[in-house]
């Protein structure tokens, strides 16, 4: 079986659940399904182009350990420019971003939506297809893409995160554009839980995330997308500095 079947699989399990999987999950699911030397496993999913592996435990070394954290990585993103129709044979997604947040009244209302929803589009499909992303549903894909592409959801405000009271040492205070959410809540490494005093409610900061067009159900079970999120800025910023991620 070819390396890119076996990075297709694992990319459609992970975005089949919320982004991402243990590494003993899909080690086992690829021992039942893929003929795969444990070496060669673990190769794969070093290629940064796909994931991102965020050791959680275990001794220093190359070895991935079993609750290794495995994320879905891709530099797929939606076309900014294609709602104007001004954007020529780009290698960006021409989709309709409000289907991309699954609020798209014109589809729920059964009226036909100017923009495209069809991922199987000569344009879309190449795109896919070339990034090995082609076997993905529109759930799938708006998870990769929502724990990816900048542009889709805010930022955690980092000076929140930093200094005392309600709003951190953030200047903006209830006008900032970022989100006011404990950035250890979301890596579930708050060491205090119910006894911080930064926000640990993504319905807190319920106004800006449906300004993106975020239906509630979506705001309600973003913690994952966003600690994917997290993980892969900070392993890409390890990776330019050359050394290995780790939580611990």
């Amino acid at each position: 079986m070819s390396e890119l079947a076996v990075t297709e699989y694992i990319l459609k399990r992970l975005c089949a659940n919320d982004g991402a999987l243990e590494f003993r999950t899909i080690q086992g699911e690829i021992a039942c399904s893929y003929s795969v030397s444990g070496a060669e496993f673990s190769r794969l999913l070093c290629n940064k182009r796909h994931f991102a592996v965020v050791r959680r435990s275990g001794a220093p070394g190359p070895n991935l350990t079993a609750d290794t954290l495995v994320i879905a990585v891709t530099s797929v993103r939606l076309c900014k420019n294609y709602p104007k129709r001004d954007c020529q044979d780009c290698g960006e997604l021409h989709l309709c971003r409000r289907f991309i947040y699954d609020d798209c009244r014109s589809n729920k209302a059964k009226k036909p939506c100017t923009n495209s929803h069809d991922l199987q589009s000569p344009h879309n499909e190449a795109i896919l297809s070339n990034n090995g992303l082609g076997n993905l549903d529109i759930r799938e894909l708006r998870q990769l893409l929502l724990q990816n592409d900048p542009t889709l959801l805010p930022e955690v405000c980092s000076f929140y995160n930093k200094g005392d009271g309600p709003y951190g040492a953030c200047a903006y205070k209830q006008n900032c554009k970022k989100l006011h959410i404990c950035l250890q809540f979301i890596l579930d490494a708050c060491p205090i839980g119910g006894q911080c005093g930064r926000s640990h409610s993504f319905l807190e900061n319920r106004n800006l995330l449906e300004n993106c067009r975020l239906n509630i159900e979506m705001v309600c079970d973003l913690q994952s997308t966003f600690r994917n999120t997290c993980e892969i800025r900070r392993s890409e910023a390890v990776g330019d500095n050359g050394g290995n991620r780790s939580t611990r």
